[in-house]
């Protein structure tokens, strides 16, 4: 599985997610501090985004139905993402917009993973998780409607965790693994967010955010991919 791996992210055609990816990091140094509100910070940052949903449609391969819908709404959430990343960049002005179009691409990859979904024994967990990271930060809101939009968002991301384990609980395959670690990867990333925005500030946040954020994206694109 290791040498599966390797093969598949050593593929010529995520240079541009690599390139593009490393470009942000380079421009935008969120190493060092939040990137500035400009129109260069939020085309450096949907660029490595963009990239990976052309390199989902130019590789899709509907050989199965249910594996054509996967792909499909996979690159979908990609493409709403793209519209929560711009907003996201004007952070205090933008921001629910920002959160109300992860939403939606939370949909999407909730509604790609169903495709492959079984029985699990983690359902619990995930509830258990669910609840006390919305506890952990609802104290720290001051709006029950913002208060109201982080229970649903929090659900949505993760739900998108627990299909993702969930996959991988059956198929026990490459493409499954992935999917477990995007969905995962995307619940700390938004985690980090809601503690550094509403409970106390974390040294190096943002750099915690777009690496667990890019890392999140990448495992769901390539857990579309068939197995060789």
């Amino acid at each position: 599985m290791n040498r599966q791996l390797l093969s598949r992210l050593k593929d010529v055609q995520l240079i541009p997610f690599y390139i593009t990816t490393a470009l942000f990091f380079v421009v935008c140094k969120p190493h060092l501090d939040y990137p500035p509100e400009t129109f260069l910070t939020a085309a450096l940052k949907i660029l490595p985004i963009i990239s990976l949903a052309g390199y989902l449609i130019f590789n899709f391969n509907d050989a199965t139905k249910s594996q054509g819908i996967y792909t499909n709404m996979i690159t979908c959430g990609l493409l709403v993402s793209v519209l929560g990343d711009i907003c996201i960049v004007w952070r205090e002005v933008l921001f629910l917009p920002g959160v109300y179009f992860f939403g939606v691409a939370h949909m999407f990859y909730s509604l790609g993973l169903l495709t492959t979904y079984g029985k699990s024994v983690n359902k619990a967990l995930f509830a258990y998780l669910a609840i006390a990271s919305f506890l952990c930060i609802a104290g720290g809101i001051d709006s029950w409607f913002k208060i109201g939009i982080l229970f649903i968002y929090n659900c949505l991301v993760t739900n998108v965790g627990f299909l993702g384990v969930a996959r991988y609980e059956q198929e026990q395959s490459l493409s499954a693994k992935l999917a477990a670690y995007g969905g995962v990867l995307f619940m700390i990333s938004d985690f980090v967010i809601a503690v550094d925005r509403w409970k106390f500030g974390i040294l190096g946040s943002e750099f915690v955010v777009m690496v667990t954020y890019y890392g999140a994206q990448a495992c769901l694109a390539l857990s579309t991919l068939n197995e060789h």
